[in-house]
């Protein structure tokens, strides 16, 4: 656009509504481009611009993060190249079934690291110039050890797969990459069959490392029995206590008496980027104070809406003078974040900072509410306005309605006792 070379981030910034100008993003910016930036939390505050590393959860560059951000862009890549046909729903749908599986940790975690190509097998170490005395199978002897040969093509392990009691003929099957059979065996199978799938899997690496340092001999009736063995001994002592671990639900609790407890909450819809807030605030004897709610057109994250609810209720709570209050969340992540007294410098720090410093939140909400705070509008996203539902008392009105409530309780009694006398 012409005439916009000279400008900052700041001139797309409505710095009276401390909104992104979608308006004026629209004009610069591609329609994804415009919901990525729209979505940027903003802080109350005219705070320092700094670097931030998003792809870790504090905002904070380190190098075991950045070899991740590196690994996951490769396995991307491969993956758009690949002839496989799995959707994204349906692998979210695979994996699941591996987090899942009623086995060991360290074989889940094994699972992992078969599907991402990432064991040492020997045609793995040879691409990273380990040098070995030889690189062929230690099963067969024949043909270089890879993923796919060894759990999948090698000869000497038919009998393995074919007597055990998933009676795999694993010979003549096909597929084009280790992922790709794993994903399609376990399409079809049951949940027990996909267990003892995952430990007959580990059992060929297991004896494979048995074989390289220990100089066994390859027993596959052996490995048959003695898979089914672990499996059996894991899930007998294991499963029935994992079935009863789930997290009971739990009630609301009143607060302690004098004080009031603000519940917030946020949610995020991943399909479209929308979200929104609500807060509540009730009494010791759980009578609502206060209530509000807001959409948002442009949202970040379910975090960023919980940090924006927890904003939203702090700003409630201080304009309106009170003292003794509970803020209570669903989000553990967000009330560690809160607690923590370590730099945060994530994306959505801004929003719990904003928290931290009463000066801006007060001057905030007094833009925002008017003077009495009493019916509260925002401007939304989108440029149109929705009525928040907010009433809360102001310190006179409060002192009027105690009076009132003194003078009917009295009422009360003495009516009370006029009935007793008749």
């Amino acid at each position: 656009m012409e005439g916009t070379e000279d400008w900052t981030v700041a001139a797309l910034i409505d710095e009276e509504n401390k909104e992104w100008m979608c308006d004026l993003l629209g004009e610069l910016f591609t329609e994804e481009e415009v919901r990525r930036i729209a979505a940027i939390p903003l802080s109350l505050r005219n705070a320092n611009d700094r670097y931030v590393w998003h792809f870790d959860k504090k905002g904070q560059y380190s190098v075991r993060s950045g070899y991740y951000v590196f690994m996951n862009s490769m396995e991307v890549a491969a993956r758009s190249v690949a002839s496989s046909s799995k959707n994204e729903c349906a692998l979210r749908g695979y994996w699941n079934k591996i987090w899942q599986a009623a086995v060991p940790p360290k074989v889940r975690i094994f699972m992992w690291r078969l599907l991402r190509d990432i064991l040492p097998t020997r045609s793995a170490l040879k691409s990273r110039r380990v040098v070995l005395p030889n690189y062929k199978c230690v099963f067969c002897n024949k043909v270089e050890e890879t993923s796919m040969h060894l759990f999948f093509k090698c000869g000497a392990l038919s009998g393995f797969w074919m007597c055990g009691p998933l009676k795999l003929v694993t010979m003549e099957q096909s597929g084009s990459c280790m992922r790709d059979w794993i994903f399609d065996q376990i399409e079809g199978m049951a949940e027990e069959q996909v267990n003892y799938f995952f430990m007959a899997l580990w059992t060929v690496w297991t004896e494979r490392n048995n074989l390289v340092w220990n100089d066994g001999a390859c027993r596959p009736l052996w490995m048959i029995q003695w898979c089914s063995r672990q499996l059996e001994e894991y899930q007998r002592v294991n499963c029935k206590a994992g079935k009863q671990g789930k997290r009971p639900l739990t009630k609301w609790q009143n607060p302690p008496s004098g004080r009031l407890k603000i519940n917030i909450n946020g949610a995020f819809r991943v399909n479209d980027g929308c979200g929104g807030i609500g807060v509540v605030v009730r009494d010791h004897e759980g009578r609502g104070i206060a209530a509000m709610a807001r959409p948002f057109l442009h949202a970040h994250s379910a975090l960023s809406m919980e940090a924006e609810a927890c904003r939203a209720g702090l700003l409630l709570g201080i304009h309106q003078g009170w003292a003794d209050i509970d803020i209570e969340s669903d989000s553990a992540t967000l009330i560690t974040a809160l607690k923590s007294e370590e730099e945060n410098l994530s994306e959505i720090s801004r929003l719990w900072q904003d928290s931290e410093n009463k000066v801006y939140l007060i001057k905030e909400l007094d833009r925002i509410t008017g003077q009495n705070g009493v019916a509260a509008q925002f401007k939304v996203d989108g440029g149109f306005w929705i009525q928040i539902i907010v009433h809360v008392l102001n310190s006179n009105e409060s002192i009027f309605v105690r009076e009132q409530h003194k003078k009917l309780s009295v009422v009360k009694m003495e009516f009370a006792a006029a009935n007793q006398e008749g």
